[in-house]
């Protein structure tokens, strides 16, 4: 599966089997062209612990 959380202008996506995880400026690159992984882990490591925080509300049974 593919889980992707969005915020502000920032995408990150993970996969479960496949590529690795992807971060994308959508403001600068909204055809998502250029990943920005390796050059902005602060970005990935805030939207990484945010998409671990939702995943956990929504198996936890709440609504995001």
């Amino acid at each position: 599966g593919i889980a992707a959380v969005r915020d502000e202008d920032w995408l990150y996506i993970t996969y479960a089997t496949g590529p690795g995880p992807q971060l994308y400026d959508v403001r600068n690159d909204p055809l998502t062209q250029t990943d920005l992984i390796e050059s902005r882990p602060e970005q990935v490591q805030r939207l990484s612990a945010r998409l671990e925080q939702l995943q956990s509300t929504v198996a936890a049974g709440g609504v995001v």
